[in-house]
């Protein structure tokens, strides 16, 4: 329902629905990856943390004490991250098991 694209200078372009203020994400700085859900927005900082605008019905909001992310992905309702350390991290919806991360740490 929206879509985020990082230019080469950090500045974010956002177009799309914004019926949750998924799109409100001016004055986001250092910014090193993003990714966009069904009605949320998610960034990853420089220093490794990470941004969360948007609804907030399944937990996904929760992203925003992670620590520590080095690389992160967005589906529909979910948020999984990959911390320095190889250990995975994963916030919202788990109705179909997209969450459960049982096996896949190192």
């Amino acid at each position: 329902s929206h879509l985020l694209l990082l230019r080469a200078d950090g500045v974010i372009l956002t177009s799309g629905n914004n019926d949750y203020g998924q799109r409100d994400l001016k004055g986001w700085n250092s910014i090193q990856d993003l990714g966009a859900g069904s009605y949320f927005s998610v960034c990853l900082c420089k220093d490794g943390s990470i941004l969360v605008e948007g609804i907030d019905d399944s937990g996904q909001h929760d992203a925003r004490w992670w620590r520590d992310i080095v690389m992160v992905d967005v589906g529909e309702e979910h948020i999984i991250g990959v911390r320095k350390d190889g250990t995975l991290v994963a916030v919202g919806a788990n109705d179909c098991g997209q969450c459960n991360l049982a096996g896949l740490n190192p």
